[in-house]
């Protein structure tokens, strides 16, 4: 038998794969209650831990704006982040790819400012 080629796998910790509309048809999908009921959703967009540093807290999986409406997941490994952010009360969703382990943040937080200026 011949070698099999490597290839890189996802897993739980890291090096999980997406798209942008992947993760644009996640928040669809969790809005409609696709995935979990409304009611579980709500359980998990409640503040269950503070992130003060960060101006934030920590809902069951999504990190939370400590005063704003906005929600989002997040993640990086070594060349690669990826940030997806939700506003629910103005539906608006944005979801930054990178290929630099620090790249997602600036743009991140470019966007941000002008959606609040």
């Amino acid at each position: 038998m011949g070698a099999r080629p490597a290839r890189a796998g996802g897993s739980g910790d890291g090096g999980a794969y997406s798209t942008l509309a992947d993760l644009h048809r996640l928040w669809e999908a969790l809005r409609a209650g696709r995935v979990v009921s409304p009611d579980t959703l709500d359980a998990m967009l409640r503040p269950h831990s503070d992130w003060p540093e960060e101006n934030a807290r920590y809902g069951l999986g999504f990190h939370l704006h400590a005063t704003a409406d906005t929600v989002w997941l997040e993640g990086y490994d070594a060349g690669v982040s990826c940030a997806s952010v939700h506003r629910p009360a103005s539906s608006t969703t944005y979801t930054v790819i990178s290929n630099w382990t620090d790249g997602a943040w600036p743009v991140l937080r470019a966007i941000a400012e002008q959606l609040d200026a």
